[in-house]
């Protein structure tokens, strides 16, 4: 069997890591929040008159566009269903079932359970709740039903169980993306992507590397928090 991910080094070098900087980085906000000074309504400016002698010139009538003909229609519609998107090589379900099992062998309380597939205008769309803060997203083509990407979207509150959470839901992704990567080379994706290592800035996280035509990107949001991304490397 698999040795499970929390028995390795890195991993609870990264919890440490980011539990600490979640709650700098929480202090810091609130800091700022409080120091940032009240602002006063700005004055509204009187209406400026031009001068009596003014000539004052006519605009030009706008002129209409004309309409699009029904040839373009059809191939601005040919266009966009020619568009090529990438895939990871597994369905939403596919997907849902090797996040689970991943979940179990790292007994992990992180399970999806109900995943609905939304139709879109271009791409299907799922979005599913782990915790109160972390969700899976992710983007399905239409026309093969696989995933076009995947990704983990949330922040911590800085206690170990949030920042644990954190890194047990990237491990995941990659897990349920990747079965055939060893616990040693799911290490080696956090090293590469900058999360192991001295003074990490989680501000300054925004990287992608590729493992067996998996693409991981690691992307730090002021607003939003963490997005851990699998892709299609393939994709322009």
């Amino acid at each position: 069997m698999k040795s499970q991910i929390f028995k390795k080094w890195w991993f609870w070098v990264i919890v440490v890591v980011f539990i600490g900087a979640l709650a700098n980085n929480n202090n810091s906000d609130k800091e700022k929040a409080e120091a940032a000074p009240k602002q006063q309504p700005a004055a509204t400016p009187a209406a400026t008159q031009p001068p009596a002698d003014a000539v004052v010139q006519k605009e030009a009538p706008a002129t209409a566009t004309p309409a699009p003909t029904d040839a373009k229609k059809e191939a601005d519609k040919k266009e966009t269903s020619d568009n090529k998107f990438g895939n990871i090589g597994i369905t939403a379900n596919q997907f849902k079932t090797a996040f689970n099992k991943a979940a179990a062998e790292f007994k992990s309380d992180l399970k999806i359970g109900s995943l609905k597939v939304e139709d879109g205008a271009v791409q299907n769309t799922f979005s599913t709740k782990l915790t109160e803060h972390l969700y899976v997203n992710g983007s399905v083509n239409k026309s093969d039903g696989k995933l076009r990407e995947v990704y983990v979207l949330g922040n911590g509150d800085g206690t170990p169980k949030s920042g644990a959470d954190l890194m047990v839901s990237f491990g995941l992704i990659v897990t349920a993306t990747n079965p055939n990567l060893s616990a040693d080379e799911r290490g080696t994706v956090f090293k590469d992507l900058g999360l192991i290592g001295d003074n990490v800035d989680i501000k300054k996280l925004d990287k992608s590397i590729v493992r067996k035509n998996i693409k991981y990107t690691i992307k730090y949001m002021d607003q939003i928090g963490f997005m851990f991304i699998a892709s299609d490397p393939n994709e322009k």
